[in-house]
C-alpha cells in the first residue's frame, strides 16, 4: 500500500512533503527506505490525494499548488500516474480550477 507522505511543522500544522511512503498492508508498519520523493511535477505542486491503482506500480495521485507565487485562477488542478517504487510522475489530465471537482478514481 502507499500513503501520501506528511510532515508536521513547528507551529503544530500537518502539511504534504513531496513525498509518498510505502507500507506493508498486513503489518501496517513501513517497509526499508520506503520513503519515496515524487519527481516530474511542476515546480510548487505536491500530491495531495492518492487514488486507485492503474497497474502494479503506480497509484493515480491528485494534485495542488502548494506554492502561493501564483494566483488561483491560474491554477489547474492536475491527475498523474506516480510510480510508487521510483516516484517518477507522468501527467494523465489536467483540469480548470473547481472546488468540488470529482475525478473518478479519487476519493476525497
Amino acid at each position: 500500500m502507499a500513503k501520501v507522505g506528511m510532515l508536521r511543522e513547528e507551529d503544530g500544522y500537518v502539511r504534504e512533503d513531496g513525498t509518498l511512503v510505502r507500507f506493508d498492508a498486513l503489518e501496517g508498519k513501513d517497509r526499508d527506505r520506503a520513503r519515496v520523493r515524487v519527481r516530474g511535477l511542476p515546480e510548487g505542486t505536491a500530491v495531495t490525494r492518492l487514488g486507485s491503482w492503474l497497474n502494479a506500480t503506480e497509484a493515480m495521485a491528485l494534485t495542488a499548488v502548494v506554492s502561493g507565487d501564483r494566483p488561483a485562477q491560474q491554477d489547474r488542478t492536475a491527475v498523474y500516474a506516480v510510480n510508487v517504487m521510483t516516484g517518477e510522475a507522468r501527467e494523465l489530465d489536467s483540469h480548470p480550477p473547481f472546488p468540488h471537482i470529482l475525478i473518478p478514481g479519487i476519493v476525497m
